[in-house]
């Protein structure tokens, strides 16, 4: 039997993921912007956005077109399809209302790191990130900490299928550096970063298992560098987010 393996990706599909990507890029575009900056046709970027404000995932005001808020209810419906991800918001909600810091919930997806929850506390530093946002597992502090609870082969996996793309000044460059980490990440049971995913600010990370030691992601707490300079302040924060995730893992197991 002959593979369809030749048949994808469908490339008028891919150009109204191009479309999409491009409108929330741009924050709104018309038909010429979009045209130029695909290197598309204006006539296939006008049917394509026809098409998709027809079945209403896209506005159009006079001559610009933005994406609808349709893609809410299909993210709101991923972000809660999983149950067990509602008694992770709520803990989020806790340790944020109990840190005063920054409390988010991250999960892997195709090898990359996801934002889920994010929930700030009444001193938290506002940050770019957002419900939705994507990132290189390697570039956050929960992002290690998902990748150090997983096996090596399934690391390997990862990096063969991303690499380790887009580093920074902060992260780590190698896949030997990334190892050592996750293996330090192993034995403290946290992974703890200084000024690497945002400048100015530390951030430890907890991964979180199910009851078959699956990992679901991961919860982390951000916070300025000088409220988190001392060992014993890492320590009690460290603490705090283990026992916080070991209560949790024990909800899921039994709810």
């Amino acid at each position: 039997m002959a593979s369809n393996d030749t048949k994808w990706p469908l490339r008028t599909l891919t150009v109204a993921v191009r479309i999409i990507e491009a409108l929330q890029s741009l924050d709104g575009a018309g038909v010429t912007e979009l045209a130029t900056r695909l290197d598309l046709a204006k006539s296939t970027v006008h049917n394509h956005l026809r098409t998709l404000e027809h079945h209403q995932y896209v506005t159009r005001n006079g001559n610009e077109y933005r994406l609808s808020l349709k893609f809410l209810d299909h993210g709101g419906y991923v972000q809660y399809r999983d149950e067990r991800f509602d008694l992770i918001r709520q803990k989020v909600k806790y340790v944020a209302a109990e840190t005063d810091e920054l409390c988010q919930f991250v999960t892997e997806e195709h090898g990359t790191c996801v934002f889920v929850f994010r929930e700030q506390g009444t001193q938290a530093v506002n940050t770019q990130t957002r419900a939705g946002s994507r990132v290189p597992l390697h570039h956050t502090t929960a992002g290690k900490a998902i990748l150090a609870a997983l096996p090596d082969e399934r690391i390997e996996t990862i990096i063969e299928r991303r690499g380790l793309p887009g580093k920074t000044e902060h992260t780590v460059s190698t896949r030997e550096d990334l190892f050592e980490e996750l293996r330090s990440i192993r034995s403290r049971g946290y992974a703890f970063d200084k000024d690497e995913h945002i400048r100015g600010l530390n951030a430890l990370g907890v991964s979180i298992e199910d009851e078959s030691e699956t990992v679901l992601g991961a919860i982390s707490v951000a916070t300025p560098q000088h409220r988190l300079q001392s060992s014993s302040r890492e320590n009690e924060l460290a603490d705090f987010l283990l026992g916080v995730v070991n209560e949790l893992e024990l909800n899921i197991r039994y709810s």
